[in-house]
């Protein structure tokens, strides 16, 4: 009987471990599971936070960055003419040299008598002060893309700097009649700025008969890049004093060649178009000129 007993207990405490540790195990594998479950809950939620966050720097932020950069690197020209710092004359004898200027605006008569083709001054009613933005339409991205290509710039950089250029604005501001235009471009490159000094009639004579470089020579300011590079810059008033030519001379950027660019409200406008035809002659005889017309709306 007491053997019975023993291993009826013996047979009960097998019986009891059987049940109670599966059981114990069972329920711990629950508790990781659900905490394994939660955790992954957990890190999906971070994770699509951050993606979220990435999604949006990478929308707002990022692609501005990068293809700014990008136009910065391949020196694309994302204004009329490229980003030069103020001008300064460059040198205390061409100071000396520069012919006396006249302050007063040429009168009616003055305009009427005489057959000179470049002024000094614009025409007492002209005057491009303002400030401007670029109208960007699919007509002129397709012209700037052309431009862009003339002047030796890929299909890829061409399609984002069309999609960076509704960016570019640009202010004016005229003084002494005329005879200094300061403009200062800004872009997603960057705010530059630049003064162009005209000379001209009635400074000296500018004939049709007379030859430029050797019967007259306009007054030349020296301008540096954005590069470091110095150009000459010289400048005069056509048409009556209506439209601001300007030419900067001795570039080394694309290949080398000169920029010219003529300023002048669009006529019917009402003064809210300003327009500048930008030109550049490469100096390579076998490249084609590359040309581009901005058109600016003035900001009210």
């Amino acid at each position: 009987e007491i053997t019975s007993s023993i291993l009826w207990k013996f047979v009960n405490v097998i019986v009891l471990c059987i049940c109670f540790f599966p059981t114990k195990k069972s329920t711990q594998m629950a508790t990781a599971v659900s905490n394994t479950k939660q955790n992954k809950q957990a890190a999906d939620s971070v994770s699509k936070k951050a993606v979220s966050i990435d999604e949006n720097n990478a929308t707002e932020t990022t692609p501005l960055m990068v293809k700014t950069e990008l136009m910065k690197a391949e020196g694309v020209p994302l204004s009329d003419m490229p980003s030069f710092k103020v001008s300064k004359p460059t040198s205390d004898d061409e100071k000396a040299q520069t012919p006396p200027q006249r302050l007063e605006p040429l009168t009616e008569d003055e305009m009427n008598s005489h057959s000179h083709e470049r002024w000094a001054v614009s025409a007492p009613s002209v005057d491009l002060t303002g400030e401007w933005t670029l109208i960007a339409d699919d007509n002129f991205k397709t012209e700037y893309d052309a431009y862009l290509k003339s002047l030796g710039f890929s299909g890829i950089t061409r399609r984002v700097a069309c999609g960076l250029i509704a960016r570019t604005t640009e202010a004016t501001k005229q003084s002494n009649n005329g005879r200094e235009l300061y403009l200062k471009g800004t872009n997603p490159k960057g705010a530059w700025e630049r003064t162009l000094t005209s000379s001209g009639y009635p400074d000296f004579d500018t004939q049709p008969e007379k030859k430029e470089g050797e019967d007259y020579s306009h007054v030349k300011t020296s301008i540096k890049t954005a590069d470091s590079e110095d150009v000459d810059a010289e400048a005069w008033w056509e048409d009556r004093g209506t439209k601001h030519r300007s030419w900067l001379r001795g570039g080394k950027k694309y290949g080398g060649g000169d920029f010219e660019s003529l300023r002048y409200v669009e006529e019917g406008s009402d003064g809210k178009v300003l327009v500048c035809e930008s030109f550049f002659h490469p100096s390579d005889p076998s490249k084609k000129k590359a040309v581009v017309n901005w058109r600016f709306q003035r900001d009210e």
